[in-house]
């Protein structure tokens, strides 16, 4: 572990206004997904929260994260978790995956090449894995600036079921588009960090704008 970059996920003293907002929403016998789930920090949390009656899907991209992740998950004996090795975004296909140390992220578009090293890897939608797994309860989303193309991927299971996200927005331009995107759901800041907690404002109601979806991703 780096410590320059991880004492936090040693120490519990990260995003601690983020952890209570998590720590609320996530009931026993929940689902909860974690999208950008690293190396299990928020894993860990919800697993804890949401019982043996509970689901938790880790979804992380990175292969060195999902060694690092499936070590903890095993570690402490989590049989509630299942980890769930792709990217997710608007389309299925592959992507090139940045990646620094234990952060990583899709490249969006022509973005501009950087020094990170740069992978292929798979990428789903929400809404396919709600297909195949079920539609969550709870989400947290992690994903470094690759907020809205997740978005992108909700389809009518994940606007029918509308689940609680808590969310890490890493531009105010992505939380304006965020925001006309989701029209059905409230928007409340948790901390000044950037998270924030998108709350359906009908529940279970599948009546919705519809958010487009793509087909197919473009290998990049």
């Amino acid at each position: 572990m780096n410590l320059k970059t991880e004492k936090g996920f040693l120490t519990g003293r990260r995003e601690e206004e983020f952890q209570e907002a998590l720590s609320r929403a996530i009931q026993p016998g929940m689902s909860y997904w974690d999208i950008g789930a690293n190396v299990g920090f928020y894993t860990l949390l919800g697993s804890q929260r949401a019982g043996p009656r509970g689901q938790v899907i880790a979804i992380e991209p990175d292969p060195e994260n999902v060694r690092r992740l499936r070590a903890a998950v095993a570690r402490n004996l989590l049989e509630n978790v299942q980890v769930v090795e792709t990217a997710l975004s608007s389309c299925e296909g592959t992507m090139a995956l940045e990646r620094s140390g234990p952060m990583s992220h899709l490249r969006m578009g022509q973005e501009k090449l950087t020094a990170a090293e740069t992978i292929l890897v798979a990428v789903s939608t929400m809404e396919k894995l709600a297909e195949r797994i079920g539609a969550p309860d709870v989400v947290k989303m992690d994903v470094e600036g690759a907020e809205i193309e997740v978005f992108r991927g909700m389809g009518p299971l994940l606007r029918e079921r509308k689940p609680l996200f808590l969310v890490e927005f890493h531009s105010e331009e992505l939380l304006a588009e965020a925001r006309k995107l989701l029209p059905d759901y409230e928007f409340h800041p948790i901390d000044p960090g950037g998270h924030w907690r998108l709350e359906p404002r009908n529940p279970g109601s599948a009546e919705s704008s519809p958010v487009p979806l793509k087909t197919g991703c473009p290998n990049r």
